[in-house]
């Protein structure tokens, strides 16, 4: 199986409303469509503007009825330390190994790893047998770990090769390392990637990658540090040994509301625009604070506007706490979802946060 140290992407999704079909949905409960204002009047609200308030209502509605998901990875050897995918709020559960049944989910932890730091120069020993390289070489390491790496060390001193191959002897990572990349540079130019050793244990690495296949520069910023993981707690006797377990990880995320689509279910759009327009209401209302009591010297016209910026504000609240109400029920709902035990011996998926 490949090595998988990135989980994949989150799916596309196209279920409607997409966002410029919520933008008008929400013009329309807000009476901000052209056709509802005087002719030559401007709306009161930019579509930015409406996206920032639908975007807030995604927010609020994901916090009580997240998106969740489940991705694949592989495991990695003597390794209990896993990055959270791309996106992931929290963890809802662990399977491993995948694919038994009954489901294997596995007890965990959630933890905000340090950076593995910035590793020393490797040493370039000799140049060994024949190969492939010729010209001046300098390597470099990085330490790596499940969804980050470090910056590369420094250069080792420079060996020139004639048909051969480079022997390097290459530092050990901190507790958390998983492993070691190297990167190669040839007469000063830019480093590349020419490959990586999977443990932590290891000291010699032989380079024989030709020149024309080296590999993408190290990153250009640690990676490691403060990176939220999720930790098995597994005894060492039942650590994946290799690479060719699986990991199945199910995690809650923010709910999408794209261009392409959205993920929030179809019983459920009407809340966030209801989210939305409050949200909107209660920016608009900053702007009509400006507003006056006007009365001309000879007493005969009186314009009070004084009244509106409270109106807008009462309006804007009395949305915002049916959105609440409307979030209320969904929570109901989605933990009597879960709390039923069906048949003796079944276990909710959100137990174990308890």
């Amino acid at each position: 199986m490949t090595l998988i140290l990135a989980y994949t992407p989150a799916g596309t999704y196209t279920n409607h409303p997409t966002l410029s079909e919520a933008i008008a949905d929400l013009r329309q409960d807000l009476f901000d469509r052209t056709q509802n204002l005087p002719a030559g009047t401007p709306q009161r609200w930019a579509d930015d503007d409406l996206a920032r308030a639908l975007d807030r209502a995604v927010d609020e509605y994901s916090f009580v009825s997240p998106l969740v998901q489940a991705v694949m990875t592989a495991t990695l050897p003597y390794t209990r330390a896993y990055g959270f995918p791309p996106g992931a709020w929290w963890i809802e559960s662990v399977e491993y190994p995948t694919g038994f049944w009954p489901v294997q989910l596995t007890p965990f932890e959630e933890s905000i790893t340090p950076s593995l730091g910035t590793p020393p120069a490797a040493s370039a020993v000799a140049a060994i047998g024949t190969g492939p390289l010729s010209g001046s070489y300098a390597w470099a390491v990085t330490f790596f770990k499940s969804g980050g790496e470090t910056l590369p060390g420094a250069l080792c001193a420079p060996l020139s090769l004639s048909n051969g191959a480079g022997n390097l002897t290459i530092p050990l990572g901190p507790p958390g390392s998983i492993g070691r990349k190297i990167y190669r540079s040839k007469a000063g130019g830019p480093l590349g990637y020419v490959g990586q050793v999977l443990d932590n244990t290891s000291t010699s690495y032989v380079d024989t990658l030709a020149d024309a296949s080296v590999g993408a520069a190290p990153p250009a910023a640690d990676t490691t540090a403060n990176l939220p993981q999720v930790v098995l707690k597994l005894n060492q006797s039942r650590l994946p040994v290799d690479t060719s377990g699986i990991l199945t990880v199910t995690y809650a995320g923010k709910h999408q509301l794209t261009t392409a689509g959205t993920s929030v279910p179809e019983q459920h759009h009407d809340i966030v625009i209801l989210g939305a327009a409050a949200y909107a209401m209660l920016a608009y209302q900053a702007p009509t604070n400006d507003l006056f009591d006007y009365q001309d010297g000879e007493l005969r016209d009186h314009v009070d506007e004084r009244k509106v910026p409270a109106a807008w504000l009462a309006a804007a609240q009395r949305a915002l706490g049916q959105f609440q109400d409307r979030l209320e029920q969904v929570k109901r709902q989605r933990n009597a979802g879960v709390a039923a035990i069906n048949q003796w011996g079944d276990v909710s998926i959100r137990w174990q946060r308890t």
